[in-house]
């Protein structure tokens, strides 16, 4: 079921890796893994480093473009005319 995902053989319910990848991608300034422990009741806090740190290098995705121009982030304009 989980084969070439995130959380393949991790021994850790699907539930909560739903809940965590929901708590990491929602969470506007970050969701540390002491964070994420307590919010999902995990027990031990290597298993939440462990998603998380999963989850974000899925996040990423390599050879991407740099941003340019004009970019909006969190209602924030950087760059543009100065």
């Amino acid at each position: 079921m989980t084969v070439g995902t995130v959380p393949h053989r991790t021994g850790t319910p699907p539930a909560q890796w739903f809940w965590a990848a929901y708590l990491v991608t929602t969470r506007t300034p970050g969701l540390s893994a002491l964070q994420l422990q307590r919010q999902l009741g995990i027990r031990r806090h290597e298993t939440a480093w462990t998603i998380v740190h999963k989850l974000r290098r899925a996040m990423v995705r390599p050879g991407r473009d740099l941003l340019r121009d004009k970019v909006e982030v969190d209602e924030t304009y950087v760059g543009g005319q100065e």
